[in-house]
């Protein structure tokens, strides 16, 4: 791995690492548009792999059904789950480059979207200066 690569890759780190302890975030996961995982911050026990599969079959499921109903493109995706944990995707543009940042937060009531907002905006920036 080329040292420019590195650099993008561990400055995508640790802004995930960065909103995942300003937000209290359990993880957070930066995918590609299919779901495959580009850098992820976890805390232990959470599996981000399974995370990214996640987010890949609620894309698919949203662009199918979305398109059936004739409705745009989901900005933003959240699943609460029997414990209170909240899903939230939230897709977006780096460059021509669609991703999606999937942070998983342990309270439903919790605030994220200013937290969230703050990490796609240095992710677009970092995403943009290193040509990705």
């Amino acid at each position: 791995m080329s040292e420019e690569i590195r650099s993008a890759t561990d400055t995508l780190t640790q802004i995930l690492l960065d909103m995942n302890s300003d937000g209290g975030f359990l993880t957070a996961v930066l995918t590609d548009s299919n779901g495959l995982p580009i850098v992820f911050a976890a805390q232990g026990g959470f599996d981000p792999e399974r995370q990214s599969a996640t987010v890949a079959m609620i894309k698919k499921t949203i662009s199918l059904n979305g398109r059936r109903m004739g409705i745009a493109q989901a900005e933003e995706i959240s699943i609460v789950d029997n414990d209170g944990h909240l899903l939230i995707c939230r897709t977006f543009s780096a460059g021509s480059h669609a991703l999606i940042l999937a942070v998983l937060i342990n309270n439903r009531q919790q605030p994220y979207r200013r937290i969230t907002t703050r990490a796609i905006s240095e992710i677009s920036r970092v995403w943009t200066q290193h040509g990705k």
